[in-house]
């Protein structure tokens, strides 16, 4: 999810969110064979904030 802060009078900067596994639920992201799988990444969170001049 982004958003360009422009809209509230900040020319120029925006901001992002980034979040996978949003519910921090346990899944099987890959299978090597039937007996041996891998599960998947926790919850994770990024922000950040860009400025174009």
């Amino acid at each position: 999810m982004g958003y360009d802060l422009a809209n509230v009078g900040l020319k120029g900067i925006s901001a992002q969110l980034n979040v996978n596994n949003l519910a921090d639920k346990r899944y099987v992201a890959a299978c090597n064979s039937l007996s041996y799988c891998y599960f998947g990444a926790e919850r994770s969170v990024v922000g950040s904030l860009s400025w174009a001049f």
